[in-house]
């Protein structure tokens, strides 16, 4: 599907983004804040589901904090192909799929490998470096697929 070669390789190392963390944190704390208020539910229903917000938000900062420990590696190859790496896991010779959500704010990479699943990875400008961010959005934008193809927003 990704057509072009490029000179030199692409590579990633993205931190957890902190941005993305607190957006979390603001939505289940309004999601607990809606279920206090007086709602014609039992008051067990009102507990289990604010429980159910309390352990989503504590997996979410679990999660956060464990990927900040590890490391991500993303590196897009001259020849247009993706390796992935999160920890002892690898994934190479992965596709760009079409369905890649590109903004100024937030890319959504879609990636697949040849057999398997689709890899997802979300990134926030606080997730890479400035520079790395710049280029990366770049070649996204305008190195490869059409508007139609890709999720472009601006």
């Amino acid at each position: 599907m990704w057509q072009n070669k490029f000179e030199t390789r692409l590579e990633l190392e993205p931190r957890p983004s902190r941005y993305l963390l607190i957006y979390q944190i603001v939505l289940h704390t309004l999601a607990g804040a809606a279920l206090l208020l007086p709602l014609i539910l039992p008051a067990g229903v009102a507990f289990v589901l604010l429980a159910t917000a309390g352990g989503s938000l504590l997996w979410q900062v679990w999660r956060h904090y464990r990927e900040g420990r590890g490391t991500t590696r993303l590196i897009w190859r001259t020849d247009g192909a993706w390796d992935y790496q999160i920890g002892v896991q690898y994934w190479p010779d992965l596709s760009l799929l079409p369905s890649t959500y590109i903004t100024r704010g937030l890319i959504i990479l879609h990636l697949q490998p040849v057999k398997g699943r689709r890899l997802y990875r979300v990134l926030l400008p606080d997730s890479l470096p400035k520079e790395q961010w710049h280029l990366l959005w770049l070649r996204l934008r305008y190195a490869g697929f059409s508007e139609e193809d890709v999720g472009v927003k601006g």
